[in-house]
C-alpha cells in the first residue's frame, strides 16, 4: 500500500516543481500539499473505502485548483497551464470516477462530475458521462431532460436531443414531465429553423434539406409527440398544460389542434358523466377560450350551445346563467324580433331556474339589455315582475325603474310609479333617496313634494337613519321655498325619534351643519 501511495505522489512532483518555479507556491506550501495528499492517498488505500474520503480529496484538489487560478490572476501568469492546472483537473476527474464506480447509485456524484466537466469545458467527457448516467439511472425522467437540453442548447444538436427524448419516453412512457419537455424541444427546433431561414433569406441563400425542415415547420413532429403524450397520459388537465408551452412560441396551428383535442375530450366526458361539475369544467374551458380569442364567433356559438345543453338537463351552474344570457345578447344583438323573443324567453327561464338570492345579476343584465333593445314593451313587463320580488332583488330594480321612468316618461309618470312602489311595502333609504334626487333634478320642483318624500323616509327608517333628518333640515335651511322655523322643529323631532345610540352622532353633525349656516340664530336654536 505504501509503495502505491509513493508512486501516486511521485506523479504529482512535476506539477509541484513547476508551481514552485513560476512562483505560484513557495516551498513551505509545497511541503504542506505533499503532506496533505499523502494523508488523503493513505485513506483511499484502506480496505474499507469510504465515500467521505473521496469527497474530502476532491474538495481539497478543487480548492487547490481555485487557489492556483487566483494566484495566476494576481501574478498575471499564464505559463505551464497544461502541466499544473490540467494535471490537477484530471486528478479530480479520476477521483470522481473512482467514487462513482463504488457508489453508482448516488446521482449527486454524477451531477457534480458533470458540472465540473462543464467548468473545464470537457464536452466529450460530458457526453460520455451522460450516456453512462442514463444507463444507470434510466428511470429518472429529469436526467433524460437534462441530457437532451445539453444537446439542444449547448452542443446545438436537435437530432441528438430528439434521440435522447425518444429513448427516454420509451423507457418512461408514463412520465408527463418528459413528454412535455420533448414537446417543448420540438417547438424550440421549429423556432430555430424559422430564425435560420430568416438569416439565409437576407443573404439570398437556400437550405439543402428544406423538405425535412418543412415537415418540422408544419408542426407534424410536434403533433405526433402531443398525440403520443395524451395517449400515454390520458388527462384533460395534462393536455391543457401543452397549451401553456405553446404560448411561449408563435405556433397558432399547434394550439388550435390541442384546443380541438381538449374539446373532444370534454364532449366525451359530459356524455359519460353528465354532472353539473363536469359540465362546469367544460363551460369554464370554453369561456377561457372566449376571453383569449381575437375572433370568437365560433367559440361564442359553441359556448351558447354547450350552456343550452347543460341547462336542458338541469346541469348549468347558477354562476353561468348570467354569462349565458350575456353571450346571447352579444351574439344575436337584437337584429330581429325573433332574436329578441328567444333571448327574453331564455332570460326568464334562467331567472326561474335560479334561487332569488342568486338571481340579482340576471335581473340587472336583463334591465341593461332591454333598455337598449326594447325600452317600451318588454322592459316595463320585466321591471313590473322584478319589483314584486324579495327586497334583495326588488330594491335595486326599483331604483332602476324610477331612473328609467324619469328619463323616458318624465317626472309625472315617475311620481305615479313611486306611489305604486310605496304601496308594495317598506321603503328602504335607497328608494327614497333616489326619488328625492330625481325630484331635485327638476326645474322649480315644489318643496311640498320634496317634504312628502322626506316624511316618507322618516316614517320608514327615521329612528335609525341620521342622514334623512340632516338632509331634511338642510332643505328647510337652503331651499328657496324652505321655512327656517321648521329647522328647530325637525331637530326636536329627530331627538325624539332617533334611538339613543344615534343621538350623540346626530348632535355632532348638527353642530357641524350650523357652523356654516347663515340663518338667524332664532331659527337655528337647537336647545
Amino acid at each position: 500500500m505504501a509503495e502505491l501511495v509513493h508512486l501516486r505522489l511521485e506523479h504529482t512532483l512535476p506539477e509541484l516543481e513547476e508551481m514552485e518555479r513560476i512562483g505560484l507556491c513557495n516551498r513551505k506550501e509545497i511541503r504542506s500539499i505533499v503532506k496533505k495528499r499523502n494523508d488523503l492517498e493513505y485513506k483511499l488505500r484502506r480496505k474499507q473505502k469510504r465515500k467521505e474520503d473521496f469527497l474530502k480529496y476532491i474538495e481539497y484538489e478543487m480548492n487547490l485548483l481555485n487557489l492556483v487560478a487566483m494566484r495566476r490572476e494576481r501574478l498575471l501568469c499564464e505559463s505551464k497551464k497544461t502541466e499544473i492546472d490540467t494535471s490537477i483537473a484530471k486528478r479530480i476527474n479520476r477521483l470522481f470516477k473512482g467514487v462513482i464506480s463504488r457508489y453508482p447509485e448516488d446521482e449527486k456524484l454524477w451531477l457534480d462530475q458533470i458540472q465540473f466537466c462543464k467548468e473545464m469545458k470537457w464536452y466529450d467527457t460530458i457526453n460520455a458521462l451522460q450516456t453512462r448516467l442514463l444507463q444507470v439511472h434510466s428511470k429518472n425522467p429529469s436526467l433524460w431532460v437534462m441530457a437532451a437540453k445539453w444537446e439542444m442548447e449547448e452542443t446545438r444538436s436537435p437530432e441528438n436531443a430528439r434521440k435522447i427524448f425518444q429513448r427516454g419516453v420509451l423507457i418512461n412512457p408514463l412520465s408527463g414531465h418528459l413528454w412535455r419537455e420533448y414537446f417543448r424541444m420540438e417547438l424550440m427546433y421549429i423556432d430555430l429553423i424559422h430564425k435560420r431561414r430568416a438569416v439565409l433569406e437576407t443573404h439570398n441563400m437556400k437550405e439543402t434539406n428544406s423538405d425535412e425542415d418543412d415537415a418540422v415547420l408544419n408542426g407534424q413532429v410536434a403533433n405526433i409527440v402531443y398525440d403520443k403524450a395524451v395517449e400515454a397520459y390520458d388527462d384533460i388537465e395534462y393536455a391543457l398544460s401543452f397549451i401553456e408551452i405553446c404560448l411561449d412560441f408563435e405556433f397558432g396551428a399547434t394550439i388550435e389542434r390541442i384546443n380541438q383535442d381538449v374539446l373532444t375530450k370534454y364532449e366525451e366526458a359530459v356524455k359519460g358523466f353528465p354532472t353539473e361539475k363536469m359540465w362546469s369544467y367544460y363551460i369554464e374551458y370554453l369561456l377561457s377560450l372566449l376571453d383569449a380569442a381575437k375572433e370568437s364567433k365560433i367559440t361564442d356559438n359553441m359556448a351558447i350551445s354547450t350552456m343550452e345543453s347543460a341547462a336542458a338537463i338541469d346541469c348549468l351552474k347558477v354562476d353561468y346563467y348570467t354569462k349565458y344570457v350575456d353571450l346571447l345578447c352579444l351574439t344575436f344583438h337584437i337584429r330581429c324580433s325573433k332574436g329578441l323573443k328567444k333571448i327574453y324567453k331564455i332570460l326568464i327561464e334562467a331567472i326561474e331556474s335560479v334561487d332569488d338570492k342568486n338571481s340579482c345579476a340576471l335581473w340587472k343584465l336583463g334591465v341593461d339589455w332591454l333598455s337598449i333593445c326594447d325600452p317600451r314593451n318588454k322592459l316595463v313587463e320585466f321591471l313590473d315582475m322584478g319589483i314584486q320580488k324579495p327586497k334583495e332583488i326588488s330594491t335595486p330594480l326599483k331604483e332602476m325603474y324610477l331612473e328609467l321612468c324619469a328619463l323616458n316618461k318624465g317626472i309625472d309618470e315617475t311620481r305615479v310609479l313611486y306611489k305604486r312602489i310605496k304601496k308594495l311595502g317598506p321603503l328602504p333609504p335607497s328608494i327614497v333617496n333616489k326619488m328625492i334626487k330625481i325630484e331635485k333634478s327638476q326645474l322649480n320642483s315644489p318643496i311640498s313634494t320634496l317634504r312628502k318624500y322626506y316624511e316618507d323616509g322618516i316614517h320608514e327608517f327615521g329612528s335609525e337613519n341620521i342622514d334623512i333628518w340632516l338632509d331634511y333640515m338642510k332643505l328647510e335651511a337652503y331651499h328657496a321655498g324652505g321655512d327656517l322655523s321648521n329647522y328647530g322643529i325637525l331637530y326636536w323631532r329627530a331627538k325624539k325619534a332617533l334611538k339613543a345610540e344615534h343621538l350623540v352622532q346626530f348632535q355632532f353633525q348638527v353642530m357641524d351643519l350650523t357652523k356654516g349656516c347663515d340663518a338667524p340664530s332664532s331659527a337655528l336654536l337647537i336647545s
